[in-house]
């Protein structure tokens, strides 16, 4: 298991919601994990669309939502669609 905080990732794309979690030591590292792991078949992208999943999600900002602690919003586009993503620190260093 990785060390580091616990972040739960809820992605709403394409009509679905995909709910899935890493271990990290940052925000940053969290979603680059997160998008490495995430599987793109069950988003509906080919395989061959990895590296332009991982740039689109790298180079979208993840923003503090205003008045929480620990919970951010991306909205990457994805295969030329807009992909919501929600991310929460859930869980402390382990």
């Amino acid at each position: 298991m990785q060390n580091g905080q616990l972040y739960t990732f809820i992605a709403e794309y394409s009509g679905g919601t995909f709910v899935s979690q890493v271990r990290a030591s940052s925000i940053t590292l969290a979603k680059s994990l997160w998008a490495q792991q995430m599987s793109l078949e069950v988003l509906g992208i080919p395989e061959s669309k990895r590296a332009a999943f991982l740039v689109s999600v790298a180079d979208e900002a993840a923003v503090l939502l205003s008045g929480t602690k620990g919970v951010w919003c991306a909205a990457p586009t994805v295969n030329d669609t807009m992909m919501l993503i929600h991310i929460v620190k859930t869980g402390e260093r382990h």
